[in-house]
C-alpha cells in the first residue's frame, strides 16, 4: 500500500506575494497626476456657487462696496498730500529766541 501524500509543512523562502519589490513605478508621473487632481480640486472648490451672494447682502451693495473702496483710495492719497503741506508748514517757523515771543 502506498503511503499517502502530505503538503510539505515547510515555510517557501519569499512569497513572491508579499514580496514584490521589484514592480517598475515611475514616482515622477504619479506626483504630478496626484497634484493635478489636487488642483482640479480645489479649483472646483474655488469655483462652486462664486455667484451666489453673501447672506445679509444684496447685489447691489455688494457692487457699491467696491465702489466705495476705490473711493476710499483716492481720498487717502489726498489725505497724505495733506499731511505732507502741514509738514511743511511746521518746519517754516521760525524759533529763534531773538523773537519778541520768547522775551
Amino acid at each position: 500500500m502506498e503511503a499517502p501524500q502530505f503538503p510539505s509543512l515547510q515555510p517557501k523562502i519569499a512569497d513572491q506575494s508579499w514580496f514584490y519589490v521589484d514592480r517598475p513605478c515611475d514616482d515622477e508621473s504619479e506626483l504630478t497626476q496626484l497634484e493635478k487632481e489636487h488642483q482640479s480640486a480645489l479649483t472646483s472648490i474655488a469655483q462652486t456657487h462664486n455667484d451666489l451672494v453673501p447672506i445679509g447682502k444684496t447685489a447691489a451693495e455688494d457692487e457699491d462696496e467696491e465702489d466705495d473702496e476705490d473711493d476710499d483710495n483716492e481720498d487717502d492719497e489726498s489725505d497724505s498730500n495733506e499731511d505732507e503741506d502741514d509738514e511743511l508748514d511746521a518746519d517754516d517757523i521760525n524759533y529763534d529766541q531773538d523773537s519778541p515771543m520768547f522775551h
